[in-house]
C-alpha cells in the first residue's frame, strides 16, 4: 500500500490526483507530515512524501517534521519512500531538503529521491497576461529552460512509488525538452489565436508586471531571478527520465500552454 505524506500545496494536490485510488493500492487519506507517526504508517509497503513549497516557521525551516517521517518509516517497516526533493538539494535555500536526503542516505530503507526541476506553471502569470496583452514580458535575452508539467512530475512521482524498487537511487526530472521565451511566446500566440511577441525587460519591469498580476512579492521575486539566470544556460538542461516513467509522451510546451490559460494546470 501507498501511503502519502503531504504538506500542503501544488505539487500535493497533484501527486494526490495522480495517485488514482482505483488503480492503485493507496491509502484512502493523505497524512499531514506531523501526523505520520509510526503507528500511523503501519501496513504501508511505501511512503510518498511531498514536502512544502517553502520552509516553515521553525528553527530548522521544517527539516525535523520531515526527517522524523523517515524514522517514522523505517520504524513501521515500510519497504520504500519516495522524496520530491529540488534540483540541486544540497545547495537549495530551503534546508530540508538536503536534510531528508542525508537522513535517506544514512538510513537502511530503500528509497528513491526524485530532484524535480522547475514546473512549467511558474510561469502562469506571465503567459495569462501575454495572451490578453500580446507582449510576453522577461528579463531573459536568450537561454533555455527545461521545465515541465507539474502532473507529469506528480504522476512520475506515483509510477516510482507504485514499483517500490528495491534501491536506493537519486534521479533528476526536468520538461522533456527546453524552451525559450521566444517559443512560449509563440506557443502563447497559437492557443490564444493571436500574434504574441517576446520583449526583455529589466527586472523592475517584471515585478511591477507582476505586481499587477497580484503575485504576492517573495514569488514574484524568485521568478524573475529564475528568468534572469536563463542565459547561464544552467537551467536548460535536460533529464531523460520523464519520459521513461510516464506511460504516455510528457506534457509538450502547447499542451502546458493551453492547460495554464484554462486554468487545468
Amino acid at each position: 500500500m501507498i501511503q502519502l505524506v503531504a504538506a500542503p500545496g501544488r505539487l500535493a494536490t497533484a501527486v494526490d490526483l495522480a495517485l488514482d485510488r482505483d488503480r492503485y493500492d493507496a491509502a484512502s487519506a493523505a497524512l499531514a507530515p506531523e501526523r505520520a507517526s509510526a503507528r500511523e504508517l503501519e501496513g504501508a509497503d511505501t511512503v510518498l512524501l511531498v514536502p512544502p513549497a517553502g520552509e516553515t516557521s521553525d528553527d530548522d525551516g521544517g527539516a525535523g517534521v520531515l526527517t522524523a517521517v523517515v524514522d517514522a518509516a523505517l520504524a513501521a517497516g515500510v519497504r520504500h519512500v519516495v522524496y520530491l526533493s529540488v534540483a540541486g538539494a544540497p545547495l537549495s535555500p530551503l534546508r530540508f531538503h538536503a536534510a531528508v536526503e542525508e537522513r535517506l542516505d544514512a538510513s537502511p530503507l530503500a528509497h528513491t529521491v526524485l530532484r524535480l526541476g522547475i514546473a512549467a506553471d511558474v510561469l502562469a502569470p506571465l503567459i495569462r497576461r501575454a495572451s490578453v496583452t500580446g507582449e510576453l514580458v522577461t528579463p531573459a535575452r536568450a537561454g533555455r529552460l527545461a521545465a515541465g508539467s507539474r502532473r507529469d512530475y506528480a504522476e512520475a512521482a506515483v509510477v516510482v512509488a507504485a514499483q517500490c524498487p528495491e534501491h536506493r537511487v537519486v534521479g533528476e526530472l526536468t520538461g522533456a525538452s527546453a524552451f525559450t521565451m521566444d517559443d512560449v511566446a509563440t506557443e502563447i500566440g497559437a492557443v490564444a489565436g493571436r500574434k504574441v511577441a517576446h520583449r526583455h525587460g529589466e527586472v523592475a519591469d517584471v515585478l511591477a508586471l507582476l505586481a499587477e498580476e497580484e503575485l504576492p512579492p517573495g514569488p514574484a521575486q524568485a521568478l524573475a531571478r529564475l528568468l534572469a539566470l536563463l542565459p547561464s544556460q544552467a537551467l536548460g538542461v535536460v533529464s531523460p527520465h520523464l519520459a521513461g516513467l510516464l506511460p504516455r509522451p510528457p506534457a509538450t510546451l502547447r499542451e502546458i500552454v493551453r492547460d495554464l490559460l484554462v486554468g487545468r494546470a
